[in-house]
């Protein structure tokens, strides 16, 4: 997948003016993409659609004008879009309540080592990113990337394939199953540069 240009970021007024639909437009493209994981988390698979929205959110509120300072940005947020033969999500512990939730940092250490996705049988574990892993407790948001091998795509488009991304965590384990349309974003997402 294409990394993020910085001429695809709109000017503040621009998006300002944009916004509401974009985000409409930008809502609606998640529901397929998001995957809820269990009671305490879920994951977003990302995208260059989902990356523009976080980079125009992220301009906004902290109203970056300046080209170089917009061009930062979109190097940060250009991580987020998966290199060919990967997904990349931002995998979210979602505990409304701060005491649970520092808990929770705690009780779910190593969670890097128990995050899948399986695809037909096969289990591709996820890369977690390092900023996120601390030695006494786990961020609340990580970013996961998923090296796939050459039929996923294929395992992905083929409904009578399993599919599900899973958690083996000692304290959280869970499973789901992924819907036709969440597989078929997923498919897009790994489709080859020259198609």
């Amino acid at each position: 997948m294409q990394k993020l240009q910085v001429e695809e970021v709109m000017p503040l007024e621009a998006y300002e003016r944009e916004r509401p639909a974009f985000r409409a437009k930008v809502i609606e493209h998640k529901k397929r993409r998001r995957v809820l994981l269990g009671p305490e988390m879920s994951l977003l698979f990302e995208d260059r659609l989902t990356v523009l929205n976080q980079v125009l959110e992220m301009v906004r509120a902290e109203k970056i004008t300046r080209p170089e300072a917009v061009a930062e940005e979109v190097a940060v947020y250009n991580e987020l879009v998966p290199p060919d033969g990967a997904l990349c999500a931002t995998l979210m512990i979602e505990v409304v309540d701060a005491a649970q939730r520092a808990l929770r940092q705690r009780d779910y250490m190593g969670l890097e080592k128990h995050m899948h996705i399986e695809l037909d049988g096969v289990r591709s574990t996820a890369v977690f990113d390092a900023r996120g892993l601390e030695p006494d407790q786990i961020a609340v948001v990580q970013y996961v990337t998923f090296a796939l091998g050459p039929d996923a795509r294929a395992s992905l488009l083929d409904l009578s394939r399993p599919a599900a991304i899973s958690c083996t965590h000692p304290r959280y384990g869970y499973r789901a199953e992924l819907s036709e349309d969440t597989r078929r974003a997923l498919a897009e997402d790994l489709r080859p540069a020259a198609i």
